[in-house]
């Protein structure tokens, strides 16, 4: 998927974002998520200047601001980052690609980043990027979609309510990378995380909301009006068939790489 249409799935999610994805009321998968790379960042001593990569509208900025003296958020959608600057003054916004980061060569001492590296089609150049402007023992704290997730979805397409489904990465395969960049690994896990729902919209709304609608939810054609709506309608009954738990709820289904890595530099 290209740079631009990422750019354009978060800045079309960006007004609900927050709302959706960080929702209080229930435990969203960024949420999950969040305390995992928490529990990771507690074994940092803090440093001068952390990047927070793919910050969306700044949703972690104060609790990371514990960790540095100096916090940067990067985003590729503008949207995204006009919000933060509303939400979070006296802070650096800045909209950038992950692979082409609008910082000096090793300038951060910690990099983070909660769900975005699994929109990256280019896993090395993005490890390269992120080793360039780091510093010299400088540590990465990241989490991301690895193969398995959303096997749900999967099974959508198996019976032709969608057009794809999205392929992640493996574990090893970032590891392996990591590695080859000169990281190495202090610590890393794989995590299973359900998430749930009381409705097929919610459900929808909870991909679509953060952006991530434009890889998986496709009519297999351009139908409209009638025939559009009878689509929706056998999807969200596929959806309530293929995600339902006993109990009445929905679930989806996310495998969850947590890693922590420090660059070993040059």
């Amino acid at each position: 998927m290209s740079e631009l249409n990422i750019a354009r799935a978060f800045n079309s999610a960006a007004s609900n974002y927050a709302t959706i994805a960080h929702a209080p009321v229930r435990e969203t998968l960024q949420r999950q998520t969040k305390l995992l790379l928490e529990h990771e960042l507690e074994c940092i001593t803090p440093g001068n200047t952390l990047l927070d990569l793919g910050c969306g509208p700044g949703v972690s900025a104060k609790k990371l601001e514990l960790y540095c003296k100096h916090y940067i958020g990067v985003d590729i959608a503008e949207k995204m980052i006009e919000l933060a600057q509303q939400e979070h003054n006296g802070k650096t916004w800045l909209v950038g690609d992950m692979h082409t980061i609008p910082l000096a060569d090793a300038s951060v001492d910690i990099v983070y980043s909660n769900l975005a590296f699994q929109w990256s089609n280019e896993q090395s150049e993005l490890l390269k990027e992120v080793a360039r402007v780091l510093k010299p023992g400088g540590r990465v704290v990241f989490s991301t979609l690895l193969e398995g997730s959303l096997p749900e979805f999967k099974r959508l397409y198996e019976r032709n309510i969608t057009r794809g489904y999205q392929c992640y990465p493996t574990f090893e395969d970032w590891s392996l990378k990591a590695s080859a960049h000169g990281f190495a690994t202090l610590s890393s896990e794989v995590q299973s995380i359900n998430t749930r729902f009381d409705s097929a919209k919610s459900l929808l709304d909870s991909v679509k909301g953060i952006g991530a609608g434009v890889l998986t939810i496709h009519q297999r054609s351009n139908e409209s009006g009638l025939k559009g709506k009878t689509w929706y309608s056998n999807l969200i009954n596929a959806i309530q068939q293929e995600c339902s738990d006993s109990d009445g709820s929905l679930h989806l289904t996310y495998q969850i790489g947590v890693f922590h890595l420090q660059f070993k530099g040059d």
